[in-house]
């Protein structure tokens, strides 16, 4: 479910996507309560530091997509942001950090296999979930990942559920929706959105590699291109993304 992040000082609450500049996000919304992290972990740290991060007017709660416009009625003066991400990429993003989850569910000879590859790694790899997720990779090609998601449906995640109701967008009313291929320009407007200088804006290095590229859409196949874009058809007619 969404994760809201409530920035107290500035009214603001963003709506968090998995995929789409959450770790980035997260941390932006710390260094506005006042909390440098510097290198660590923005996750772990919300998990860890909720004390302090309360105490700095930061909170942080998982909303269920159909009940966010009732918390929004609970912050009526606030202002509403969420980032959305091309569907493609987006695709191919969740695909290659959490397809472990798809073999665990759907897959589960595959799941325990690599598993089982992974631990006789070695400690090195025990807390990697990325390296199980490439393991799976190997046996779970990409477009036979697709036809599994037409299959067995996107609600059971939400790394794969569509955008559009996950945000529940035409529903909820958000102030801004900012783009994440646009990112370094989204963030400046939601400072212009709750009247922060942009010159005291804090440099923030991009949580997650795959904000620093796009996938291109060209280097996929047909039917991969033709898949994505029939599971996230509403996505695309609602975000305004070209097919």
């Amino acid at each position: 479910m969404p994760m809201v992040v409530v920035v107290e000082k500035y009214n603001l609450c963003i709506v968090l996507s998995p995929k789409v500049a959450s770790t980035t996000l997260l941390k932006f919304a710390m260094s506005l309560s006042g909390v440098d992290i510097g290198e660590r972990n923005a996750r772990k740290f919300a998990r860890h530091e909720r004390k302090l991060l309360q105490g700095n007017g930061f909170v942080s709660r998982n909303i269920p997509s159909h009940l966010l416009c009732e918390f929004a009625k609970q912050h009526p003066s606030y202002k509403w942001v969420a980032v959305m991400r091309n569907p493609y990429s987006r695709s191919i993003s969740s695909y290659k950090s959490k397809v472990q989850r798809y073999a665990r569910k759907f897959q589960l000879g595959t799941y325990v296999w690599t598993g089982l590859i992974k631990s006789l790694k070695g400690p090195k790899v025990w807390d990697d979930s990325r390296y199980h997720a490439k393991e799976v990779a190997k046996r779970i090609i990409f477009v036979d990942f697709l036809k599994g998601l037409q299959r067995h449906g996107l609600g059971w995640d939400g790394h794969f559920q569509p955008q559009t109701d996950y945000l529940a967008i035409g529903i909820m009313s958000y102030d801004l929706l900012i783009r994440q291929e646009e990112l370094d320009e989204g963030i400046k407007r939601i400072a212009e959105l709750v009247g922060i200088p942009v010159a005291s804006l804090p440099l923030l290095a991009f949580e997650n590699t795959s904000l620093n590229r796009e996938f291109d859409k060209e280097t996929m196949s047909v039917e991969e291109r033709r898949l994505i874009l029939e599971l996230y058809k509403k996505d695309f007619e609602l975000l305004d993304y070209e097919p």
